[in-house]
């Protein structure tokens, strides 16, 4: 889970505006922006898999995204073509290709 409006290094509520009735512009045109940068960047199969809310954090509007696994492995729009990233322990890498074959390959994808 991610919050957008939150402080990163404390649980301190910023707010994605002002004011916490409006982030922004409305919230379904974030929303909206917010799949469509997705939508860019991971593809729509991938973008099934998130979901958008908002929620009131101590008086600041707060978007929580929630991503549930997937069942295939998933790229990344990058600045040179698609990119496969992982996590790895509290950070997240880009495989190169050979890391990334065995990657998948040693995954539960590639058992269907």
């Amino acid at each position: 889970m991610t919050r957008l409006g939150t402080n990163n290094t404390s649980p301190e509520a910023r707010g994605c505006s002002p004011r916490p009735d409006q982030i922004t512009y409305p919230r379904d045109s974030f929303e909206n922006r917010l799949t469509d940068l997705f939508d860019t960047s991971i593809g729509k199969p991938a973008v099934a898999n998130v979901s958008v809310s908002f929620e009131s954090v101590a008086g600041q509007a707060v978007c929580r995204v929630e991503v549930e696994p997937s069942h295939q492995p998933v790229y990344a729009r990058g600045k040179q073509g698609m990119d496969f990233y992982v996590r790895l322990n509290n950070g997240t890498r880009s495989l190169d290709l050979e890391e990334a074959v065995a990657y998948i390959s040693a995954h539960d994808w590639a058992r269907g």
